[in-house]
This record gives structure tokens, sequence and C-alpha cells, in this order.
């Protein structure tokens, strides 16, 4: 992902590997780099240390995951020492458009959708029939594997597909700890 976090400096861009996670009923998003400094606070932990050295610790701006169903997308964020949570629906009004382009070698369909003030534009593959995507966007008859936003404030795209059959012993668990016993609430709130 890469975006503008203010509209007064628009060359000021910032770019973050993200992970999506997908298994048969639940899709899980975060930063790639809060899953590495998770396991490495953790191997930290293991070591029984009196003192911590975050130096080294990857460093991510986003503190946020998200758990993506069939219905329903949650998104959770830690606000001080609090987990909080809310629900949010699955975005069912896409435009599907008579279009098709290849990106990063796999052959896309083309979408609209009007998002929370926004219009994006989104390019799924339909061979890759997964209804979990990036960000809270999900619903389409297959993986987004680009999205971005009209302004061009916003861009998502997929870089890497790694089946799980090749990551046995290499996968990065998510720590229930960014999502169990959060308190749910309203996104206003």
């Amino acid at each position: 992902m890469q975006y503008k976090p203010n509209t007064l400096s628009p060359d000021y861009i910032i770019k973050e590997l993200y992970s999506l996670q997908i298994s048969d009923k639940r899709a899980f998003f975060i930063s790639e780099n809060k899953l590495k400094f998770d396991s490495a606070f953790t191997e930290q932990y293991k070591k029984n240390s009196s003192t911590f050295d975050l130096s080294n610790m990857p460093v991510s701006r986003a503190n946020f995951l998200i758990i993506q169903t069939n219905d329903n997308s949650e998104f959770y964020e830690a606000v001080g020492m609090t987990l909080l949570s809310y629900n949010s629906p699955v975005i069912d009004n896409w435009k599907l458009v008579d279009e098709t382009k290849v990106i990063n070698s796999i052959p896309c369909k083309k979408a609209e959708v009007r998002y929370k003030g926004r219009d994006w534009t989104a390019w799924y593959a339909t061979e890759i029939p997964f209804p979990y995507v990036l960000y809270k966007f999900s619903s389409l008859p297959g993986l987004i594997v680009k999205i971005t936003d009209k302004t061009g404030d916003y861009d998502f795209e997929l870089v890497k597909s790694v089946p799980s059959a090749k990551l046995k012993g290499k996968t990065i668990t998510i720590n229930k700890s960014h999502y169990q016993n959060a308190k749910l609430i309203t996104k206003k709130n």
C-alpha cells in the first residue's frame, strides 16, 4: 500500500507492505512490519531478559488488523492499552466494467465503487476466486490485484503471492492479542 497522508504535502508518500493471509473461512490483513515486530518481540521475551532492545525492531505506521469473512469486515486497533473493534458491512455495490488488463502477469477485470466519499477502481483476477481482498474491499468474483482511488491518494497492489504449501515452517502467525477480547464499538466512537 502507498498513500499520501497529507493533502497539503502531495509529494510525501508512505509505502508499507501488508500481509493478506487467507484461510477457508476468513482472511487477515495486517502490516508486515507489525508481524515482524511481534515475532522479534516474542523472541526477546522468551530470553527472559529484563530489558528489551527495540532499536532494531521494524516499525509500522499502521496499528490495525482487519479480519474479513463473507458477511463482514472487522477492524481492530489498539488505542493506548485498550483494543477496540468495529464491524463494517461487506461492500456489495460494485459496478463491473467490461475492460481487462494484465497486472503483474495476472489477467484482471475492472470494477468500480464509491466508498467513504472516494471513487475507487479495482482490477481483480477471476482465476483467483478468493472473495477476501485488500483492506476492507471485498465481494468481487476474484482477488483484487490492484485498487486505487481516483485522486491517487491511496493505492493497494498485490506484489507477491505465496501458496501455503511453500510456507511450511515459515508462516508468521497473527498474534491473537491483536483481535481477542476487543471492546466492540461503532466506527464513529
